[in-house]
């Protein structure tokens, strides 16, 4: 069922490419999370390059720190924009710590985070 909710809503917002416009560039990705004691859960937001918004909230089947839905969150909007074609992506994320490791200004100690740094960075490389 949840796999055929995602399958309709990336065709639904599938950009077409019309005239000499590539409607695939300049999106950008805004990610949000939330962990509580009942669960986590994470928000995405695409904005298509006309201002256009997509947005899809997932709850988590499983208990995560912070961190680690902030990284679920990114690599699920990497994965829609990846679907999507999206070219030119900004992404944007309030977690200082996922930022900062992507970016390589922290050091990552953690196995898990880890992990998560290298599924991001797989995904990021094939956004052109």
């Amino acid at each position: 069922m949840k796999g055929q909710v995602l399958a309709d809503f990336i065709v639904d917002f599938t950009p077409r490419i019309t005239g000499h416009t590539d409607q695939r560039e300049g999106w950008v990705l805004n990610v949000d999370r939330a962990s509580n004691s009942k669960g986590a859960g994470i928000k995405i937001i695409l904005i298509t390059p006309k201002g256009s918004i997509i947005q899809q909230s997932f709850t988590l089947g499983f208990p995560a720190s912070n961190n680690e839905v902030e990284y679920e969150a990114v690599l699920a909007g990497l994965r829609a924009a990846i679907t999507l074609g999206v070219m030119g992506l900004e992404v944007r994320c309030d977690s200082s710590l996922v930022v900062n490791q992507v970016s390589s200004e922290y050091v990552v100690r953690d196995s898990q985070m880890v992990d998560y740094l290298q599924l991001i960075l797989k995904l990021k490389s094939k956004i052109p």
